[in-house]
């Protein structure tokens, strides 16, 4: 069984704005390459946006048409370290909304 994965609970990026949780997701060790970020709108939303620099056309056009609730945004980016994340600097690899699970 492989090891627990770690979460870690934080208040910083609640009730914020995207580039506040940016500086949040900035501060993650390098040594984690994987990080799953949950929280709410407009904060999430705006981050998607802010990061989102190229990716699947189709996925861009949705996820800038509406960020409903429970929604995902899935990116890809080419730093060394979180530290190197930047506006526009990510791939939208895939968005996907609750409706489309349903």
């Amino acid at each position: 069984m492989p090891p627990p994965i770690p979460a870690r609970e934080t208040r910083d990026i609640y009730e914020v704005a995207a580039p506040a949780i940016l500086t949040t997701i900035r501060a993650v060790d390098p040594a984690i390459r994987n990080l799953v970020v949950v929280g709410h709108n407009p904060g999430m939303e705006d981050l998607a946006h802010l990061i989102a620099g190229s990716g699947k056309d189709e996925a861009l056009v949705r996820m800038r048409e509406k960020f409903p609730t429970a929604a995902l945004a899935v990116f890809e980016f080419d730093g060394s370290s979180w530290e190197d994340l930047a506006s526009g600097g990510c791939r939208l690899v895939d968005f996907v909304t609750a409706r489309q699970l349903a």
